[in-house]
């Protein structure tokens, strides 16, 4: 008898030496998780209509209707290097994934000539995204995602494209709401 308690309790203490080392797995494998902050820069993220101006110099390659920039940055606010891996952006059942499609053209002027007035305008915007991505301990990125294929992009009430831009890391996938307004330039 005196055996088999012996070996109950080494049963019981390798069962707690277990339990513990899957617990410090578990909270390491917690801390390691990749955190992202994403912010939209709200004043530099719009859509563009075949009307406008600056659209032919955005879609030159592309031959649609719409095009638009979506200025973002990201930080990595965990204490490991985190890398993204891809950058989609999706309305309803269509999702693009980004790529480099511009050139790194950045500066946009604009001329407009009405009978009395002439007015020039600039456009400046962030260097492209370019993929992969690899931010290291609390380190930032900010850049524009510029699409060109919004042919059937549906408009709400607000007259804006709401999408959804999505961050994949290899371990987790980041979504951020954002709503195309239509750019004020006229």
């Amino acid at each position: 008898m005196e055996k088999l308690t012996l070996t109950f309790y080494l049963s019981i203490i390798g069962a707690i030496t277990g339990i513990s080392g899957l617990l410090l797995n578990f909270f390491d494998y917690w801390k390691t998780r990749p955190r992202l902050k994403a912010e939209i820069i709200h004043e530099k993220t719009f859509f563009f209509d075949k009307s406008d101006e600056i659209k032919p110099n955005l879609s030159k390659s592309y031959r649609t209707n719409r095009a638009a920039v979506i200025s973002i940055e990201i930080q990595n606010a965990s204490v490991h290097p985190v890398t993204l891996s891809k950058i989609t952006v999706s309305q309803n059942s269509e999702t693009f994934s980004i790529r480099n499609a511009f050139s790194s053209n950045m500066k946009y002027n604009i001329i407009r000539k009405s009978d009395t007035i002439t007015s020039y305008s600039e456009i400046i915007f962030d260097d492209p995204i370019t993929i992969p991505i690899r931010l290291e301990a609390y380190d930032s990125t900010s850049g524009t995602l510029r699409l060109a294929f919004l042919e059937n992009a549906v408009l709400d009430s607000n007259n804006n494209i709401p999408v959804v831009v999505s961050l994949f890391t290899p371990r987790k996938t980041f979504k951020i709401k954002v709503s195309l307004s239509k750019t004020h330039l006229k």
